[in-house]
């Protein structure tokens, strides 16, 4: 008989518009290689690194094509 014994250390976080999120319906996630988090909504794209949060919507960035965001991905090389 062979016992398995798994250890995980993870903290789960809700954040919401009182925190500084852009909007409290979240469509998707992505964590960068530098463990920023990447949130997608239908109010834009916001960049939380730990401490300061980043948002991406036409409004900042007129040339995006929509604030609408519905799925959001990092490559390895950062982008």
């Amino acid at each position: 008989m062979s016992v398995i014994s798994i250890s995980i250390d993870a903290q789960i976080i809700n954040y919401s518009t009182s925190d500084g999120l852009i909007d409290n319906f979240i469509e998707c996630i992505a964590v960068d290689v530098n463990d920023n988090i990447w949130f997608g909504s239908s109010v834009g794209v916001q960049m939380y690194d730990g401490v300061n949060w980043v948002v991406y919507n036409q409004a900042n960035f007129p040339d995006m094509p929509s604030d609408n965001i519905k799925v959001i991905s990092a490559i390895s090389n950062g982008d």
